[in-house]
């Protein structure tokens, strides 16, 4: 019993992640996304909300991307070292971001299908929190 409800929090807590996560099977589905060199904005993490802004940018874009990579260079940027990183009711987080990936084009994407971009980023060249 005890097992299966530990089995049970983990299915929960990987579904509440704050990012959409893509493995590396996953990646050969963006190979038809623009490849973009680099990329900087804001990207903005939260309940239901997993966006870059762009500068010069006026539209966010979804965010995709390899959850270990993100984790490891986010927690410890976070106020309480990434303890509520899972937590789905966490508060939007902003960081400065600097990386490069692959660009949809224009269609419906993210949650309730509300952004006309997603960007699958596979490098992070830097981040650091925006105090607010």
């Amino acid at each position: 019993m005890q097992n299966s409800l530990k089995k049970y929090a983990i299915a929960v807590l990987l579904a509440s992640y704050p990012w959409q996560v893509a493995d590396s099977a996953d990646a050969a589905a963006y190979h038809d996304y623009a490849e973009v060199s680099r990329v900087e904005g804001v990207y903005i993490r939260g309940f239901e909300v997993n966006v870059l802004i762009p500068d010069g940018g006026k539209e966010p874009w979804w965010v995709i991307t390899d959850a270990d990579e993100f984790y490891a260079k986010m927690a410890p940027l976070l106020p309480d070292k990434g303890d509520k990183m899972l937590s789905p009711h966490a508060l939007a987080q902003r960081f400065r971001l600097v990386a490069s990936g692959r660009l949809s084009g224009p269609g419906q994407y993210g949650h309730l299908d509300r952004y006309r971009r997603e960007i699958y980023i596979n490098r992070i060249i830097e981040i650091s929190r925006i105090e607010e």
